[in-house]
């Protein structure tokens, strides 16, 4: 009755895990059909900086605005071919817009017309408009300073005052405002920037993309763009081009390479194994069976969860292959080498196997214990691909016996220290001695550690040159982070960015930056205008030094008699009060405005730093209205704190599982259990150190992995109560096909993966050679 009703219930399981594996299938299929499921934005796996939510929502819009941005330079000997190149580019782009292309592109300075307006629309308000030079001289009140202001002041403002010139932009603001961008040639248009160098003519201009740049059917749509631009330049006109879109979509494309040869590579090794080991093909059948089941149900779970899966969990995701595998290689060996009925085999490999799934399983959820999306997303991927191969396995597994014979013999690896270690009853205390000398060494000799974010990120040597020649060629702002600064309203916003900017410009007086953008530069606070009327009305009109100015000049007409009445009419300042919303939406840097009727202004006040990055601009005396946001040392920070709560979630990992194993074992043999992976892990990181390499996040995360397979290793020589043969054909497979699967991420372009296959491919190494040490235990208690 007992033996039906376990009949019944493995029945059940195996009909329900097909029901599970056919929705993944399907929610899998309908869910990459519907949507992009393939993230390739790096920001979205990294963890917030820890501000304010506020100023993090403004600083992301303002991010996110730069993200769309392309660059692009053509180069050519002749003025006229690299003019043409531009014309070309604008019909390309109209074109373009006639096509439904999901994506649209134009220049990113075709508000210039805009900005010209504003500069027109400012011009009212010159009489108020001072420069710093000019409210130290009326703060000083010396007579004869004042008559000079008073007189250029007047020139400026009446005198210039004809011709087409005045009417359009009277007072030279705009063109005041270009040559302050850069000194460079500029069309009328302002779409370009012409430069002559080294008898090459450069021009540069930018496009502003719509949509998510990250999204891989705007990437398409976008290259589909350049190279019909590239079809239509004149031959001798080359094209550069660089912006976020070009580094995803090429971090996408090495992904998906990546994703090829590893996931191909193991694949097919396994398979191989498979069938030197086992000589048949429903090993390998199911071998299939168990890796694709595994990577459905990784990557389902992760949709349910995230519902994207970013790239670089693809390529981790790769790797699963080689331990997923694990289950089916400690089914087979004792199908095959004890002869036995399924059903029996699932009963000889339960406790082992369902320890080490477990203790697998907690190794890489505490990853996700660090509260670090990227590896959430990774710990996730992971316990799925091993959850889908571990319920295949004794789901389905089971019935192969009722239509399957057995094989003939099959292949019998010889472990290379098994018989040493069963020899030398010593060799357990050799062991503690090495754990106990090496971390006496790297506690000794403190290792070198990287925090860098740009461990996750691909370098392209083409992109960053085009960057850089761009980069010689106008001001770059803002590489190092900026300041965001807050007010309840518009005018609170200026008036608080006023206050920063006069510490940035006693930096740039003492040359420690090299400018700053803010938008109060072009549209000072409604406060300022009053302080400047009261200035010039003390300082010009009520001491007569305006009406002598004005004699001295010949120009004591009936306008400029006007122009000195409204130095101090408070009703200039009412109409500049009322447009000031209205104009910041044609502000040059409108861009570094974000306005949200629940939370107020924000603006970013960009600094160009130089060569010089290590300057701190942290640190100035500000209040909390300001906040400096620099995402790359945030997020290094984080990652330095990562990898010491990395550490300690491996250690508390190793303390639960060892009480664990002690329970089960006893002190020696628990001890005895957990000890390869221990010197396995200190030996990986001890190695790193020696050749010169500094450690960081990932080879912290790795050893985690060292200490979840490693831990199964030594678990199956423990559970085979003297039956070591198919423990050890197991852990020689499983050794091989994880070391084939994370070892290959070692010549993966990026860094963080080919931190994770150095120390694994050292560390299970290690682990694999030592994980039969429990045996020495037995020679012990026999002598």
């Amino acid at each position: 009755m007992q033996g039906n009703k376990e009949h019944v219930f493995a029945i059940a399981a195996s009909f329900l895990w097909i029901g599970i594996v056919l929705f993944s299938l399907v929610y899998s299929l309908y869910s990459v059909n519907s949507q992009s499921t393939i993230e390739t934005n790096l920001l979205s796996i990294i963890p917030e900086a820890g501000i304010d939510e506020d100023f993090q929502l403004a600083a992301d819009k303002i991010v996110s605005r730069r993200e769309n941005y392309v660059a692009v330079l053509l180069r050519s000997k002749t003025k006229k071919n690299v003019l043409n190149g531009f014309e070309s580019l604008k019909q390309v782009l109209e074109n373009s817009a006639k096509k439904e292309s999901g994506i649209e592109i134009q220049l990113a300075f075709d508000k210039r017309a805009g900005v010209k307006q504003y500069f027109i629309e400012l011009a009212q308000f010159k009489p108020l408009l001072l420069a710093q030079s000019d409210i130290q001289i009326l703060l000083e009140k010396d007579e004869s300073k004042l008559f000079d202001v008073a007189k250029l002041n007047f020139l400026d403002a009446l005198s210039l005052g004809i011709g087409p010139r005045f009417a359009s932009d009277p007072f030279g603001f705009y063109e005041r405002f270009i040559s302050e961008q850069s000194s460079k040639a500029v069309n009328d248009g302002g779409e370009y920037l012409l430069f002559n160098r080294k008898n090459n003519y450069l021009l540069l201009t930018g496009l502003k993309l719509s949509g998510a740049v990250f999204d891989e059917l705007i990437q398409e749509s976008y290259f589909e763009f350049e190279e019909q631009l590239r079809d239509s330049l004149d031959e001798g006109v080359d094209l550069k081009s660089v912006g976020v879109i070009h580094h995803a979509k090429k971090s996408r494309d090495i992904a998906k390479q990546e994703i090829t040869i590893i996931s191909s590579i193991s694949t097919i090794s396994i398979l191989f194994l498979f069938f030197i080991s086992f000589k048949r093909f429903l090993p390998i059948v199911l071998a299939v069976v168990t890796l694709s089941v595994g990577l459905l149900i990784a990557f389902t779970i992760s949709l349910l969860v995230f519902s994207k899966v970013h790239i670089l969990t693809l390529v981790f995701g790769a790797t699963v292959i080689g331990i997923s595998i694990d289950y089916a290689f400690h089914y087979f060996s004792h199908f095959y080498i004890n002869q036995c009925s399924g059903k029996l085999v699932i009963s000889k490999i339960r406790v082992a196997v369902t320890i080490g799934f477990l203790t697998s399983v907690f190794g890489f959820l505490s990853l996700s214990l660090t509260s670090f999306p990227a590896l959430e997303q990774l710990s996730l991927f992971a316990v799925g691909g091993l959850s889908g191969a571990y319920f295949t396995v004794f789901c389905w597994y089971r019935w192969i016996p009722y239509f399957y014979h057995q094989p003939r013999k099959i292949w019998s690896p010889k472990h290379p220290l098994f018989n040493q270690f069963r020899n030398h009853p010593k060799s357990f205390r050799i062991l503690i001695g090495a754990a106990i000398a090496l971390t006496a060494i790297l506690v000794i000799f403190p290792i070198k550690s990287n925090s860098d974010i740009r461990l996750l990120r691909i370098e392209f040597p083409d992109l960053e040159a085009t960057s850089e020649q761009i980069s010689g060629l106008v001001s770059n702002y803002g590489e190092q982070g900026f300041y965001l600064v807050h007010g309840n309203t518009l005018d609170e916003l200026l008036t608080n960015e006023e206050k920063l900017t006069k510490q940035l410009e006693r930096l740039k007086e003492t040359g420690e930056i090299n400018g700053y953008r803010a938008i109060s530069q072009w549209l000072p606070p409604v406060s300022t205008l009053n302080n400047n009327k009261q200035l010039l009305s003390d300082g010009i009109i009520k001491s007569g030094v305006g009406e002598r100015a004005l004699e001295s000049l010949g120009l004591k007409t009936e306008v400029a008699q006007n122009y000195l009445s409204s130095l101090e009419d408070q009703e200039l300042v009412d109409i500049y009060n009322d447009k000031i919303e209205q104009m910041i939406k044609n502000h040059p840097y409108q861009e570094q405005v974000v306005h949200d009727t629940s939370t107020g202004w924000f603006s970013q006040v960009i600094i160009d730093k130089g060569n010089d990055t290590s300057i701190n601009l942290s640190n100035l005396n500000l209040t909390e209205k300001y906040i400096w946001y620099d995402k790359v040392s945030s997020i290094n920070q984080l990652f330095e704190r990562f990898r010491t709560l990395s550490i300690e979630y491996l250690t508390l990992a190793y303390i639960f599982v060892s009480l664990i194993f002690l329970m089960r074992y006893g002190f020696k043999r628990g001890v005895a259990t957990i000890l390869p992976s221990v010197v396995a892990i200190l030996t990986s990181l001890l190695s790193i150190s020696l050749v010169g390499l500094e450690h960081n996040l990932f080879h912290v995360l790795a050893t985690i992995i060292v200490f979840a397979v490693g831990l199964d290793f030594s678990l199956f020589i423990n559970e085979s109560k003297g039956d070591y043969q198919p423990a050890i054909l197991a852990s020689t497979l499983s050794a091989i096909t994880t070391i084939l699967a994370f070892g290959l991420l070692a010549f993966s372009s990026t860094t963080a993966l080919a931190s994770f296959g150095q120390i694994i491919c050292i560390g299970i190494t290690v682990v694999y050679l030592l994980a039969p040490i429990s045996v020495s235990l037995n020679i012990e208690k026999q002598s």
